[in-house]
């Protein structure tokens, strides 16, 4: 069973008007939706060109690069108008509470989006907040990571229309999306079966943590090493939930051990706290809140579990 009943499949392109891809802005946004059950790419598709307003004129490369004239975008829609039309047309497929958007790579919603968001005063829903990277389950079920190309040759696509126009590379996404979900099919099948008669253990792991997780954004969880946590080995099956999760299948990859959470932040940085999510700073002080010293000293120290993320079931409210 696929870990999520549709997956939307976002690839924006932006101005590249200043070399910092932060102060970038979206110029097309397309959506292609996968029907993960049925393993099919829908017809339905959401196509809008978005207009600049901090920089209007795009740079020469855009053009070049993306195919997009300066004519498009000045009949466009401004991003904050782009965005609500996205929900809306969302909203009108009634998929339900388990679909996810899926990109190739972090940028658009890591970076591209919630920059936009920021600059320009517009909220966002979850679902645009958090997202599957398809360049992380590729590398796992072909032991290596790679980009677009890479992905389309190992699986013996086509490259089909304008490489780095929106929706042409948006729908080479589903394409690869598509593939992955029916390569990974019978591991999710084998791996409930296995399950059966056996008794998981269940943890709670707060929000964003958890979708970060669920994302590829963050790698490992950081906890003190005692109990449920203190016992766990390579190979280990566990169910996590939270707000937004009823159930989500982890399996650990790796354990390391630290004398404290101060070691593991240095140690392993972005894969236990995702680069521009918060600052490691900021979550330090969490964990010293939740934790203090002593009960981390006394514990034995804390283990940081390296895990990969099976099926994953949203709670039917969560949209």
């Amino acid at each position: 069973m696929p870990a999520f009943d549709y997956y939307l499949v976002i690839d924006f392109e932006a101005s590249g008007h200043v070399r910092d891809s932060k102060e970038w802005e979206i110029v097309e946004f397309p959506i292609v939706v996968v029907d993960a059950q049925r393993l099919q790419v829908q017809t339905c598709e959401f196509h809008r060109y978005v207009k600049p307003t901090r920089n209007p004129q795009l740079s020469e490369f855009c053009i070049t690069n993306c195919g997009i004239s300066q004519h498009d975008v000045d009949q466009a829609s401004t991003i904050d108008v782009v965005v609500r039309e996205a929900i809306d047309w969302v909203s009108s497929l009634n998929l339900g509470g388990r679909f996810a958007v899926a990109t190739c790579g972090d940028y658009d919603l890591k970076t591209a989006l919630q920059a936009e968001a920021h600059r320009k005063q517009f909220s966002l829903p979850d679902w645009l907040q958090c997202w599957v990277n398809i360049k992380v389950p590729f590398a796992r079920l072909f032991g290596g990571a790679t980009g677009m190309k890479g992905m389309l040759s190992r699986l013996k696509l086509n490259l089909d229309g304008r490489h780095h126009r929106g929706i042409d590379d948006a729908r080479k996404c589903t394409a690869v999306t598509d593939h992955q979900t029916r390569l990974s099919a019978s591991d999710h099948t084998q791996a409930r079966r296995s399950r059966e008669n056996t008794k998981v253990p269940t943890v709670r792991i707060d929000e964003p943590w958890l979708s970060w997780l669920i994302s590829g954004a963050k790698t490992h969880e950081g906890r003190v090493f005692r109990g449920m946590w203190a016992k766990l080995a390579k190979g280990d099956q566990l169910i996590a939930y939270s707000e937004k999760y009823a159930h989500v299948d982890l399996t650990v990859v790796d354990l390391l051990r630290f004398a404290d959470f101060d070691s593991a932040f240095a140690s392993l940085g972005k894969r236990l706290v995702p680069e521009g999510a918060t600052t490691p700073a900021e979550a330090l002080e969490l964990y010293r809140k939740w934790n203090t010293a002593e009960t981390v000293r006394q514990s034995g120290g804390v283990v940081a579990v390296e895990v990969k993320v099976g099926d994953v079931h949203v709670k039917q409210a969560s949209r």
